[in-house]
């Protein structure tokens, strides 16, 4: 059975980095992100070494699709082995001059998109008792960045979701 996996933020950077060096392990990758120009780029990369892979356009922090993307992976291989959380998202505001607006954008996608997405993948890996799912969080989680609180306060959430996720999950964990 092919292995699969999903990459959240692949289009780019260290997400693509990771969904293609899945891909050239033999793993069907699903890689969702916001930004439909570089995904497009992303899945040719991935196609070029073979394997059926998808490409899911989407915005992780819209209602309810955390779950639809699990349930988008899971129609097209029947089972999603791996989840990578990796989009993320972090700006520069000084302390001082905090907005509303960067707050809930930060905490929308490093934070709740990746609790409901860890949360989906867990159901359905808890199905099978098989699976994996990675969390990339930032040593910013235990810093001082008074620039940056937004975005280390959202890894320091990232770090307790995969704590608690872990303690969830582990009675159904024999892998």
């Amino acid at each position: 059975m092919t292995k699969t996996a999903l990459v959240t933020g692949g289009a780019t950077g260290l997400g693509r980095e990771i969904a293609i060096q899945l891909a050239r392990r033999e793993v069907a990758v699903a890689v969702a992100d916001i930004s439909t120009d570089h995904l497009q780029e992303t899945l040719e990369q991935l196609n070029a070494t073979g394997g059926a892979h998808v490409a899911i356009p989407t915005d992780l922090t819209g209602e309810g699709v955390p779950d639809r993307v699990i349930e988008q992976c899971c129609a097209a291989w029947g089972h999603l082995d791996l989840l990578v959380n990796n989009a993320a998202y972090g700006g520069i505001e000084p302390f001082f001059a905090a907005t509303a607006e960067m707050w809930h954008r930060t905490l929308a996608i490093n934070v709740t998109a990746l609790a409901l997405l860890t949360a989906a993948a867990g159901r359905e890996m808890r199905k099978r008792r098989s699976g994996r799912i990675v969390n990339l969080t930032s040593p910013a989680a235990r810093m001082a960045l008074p620039h940056y609180a937004a975005y280390a306060a959202s890894k320091a959430a990232v770090d307790s979701i995969t704590r608690a996720s872990a303690v969830a999950l582990g009675p159904d964990a024999c892998w």
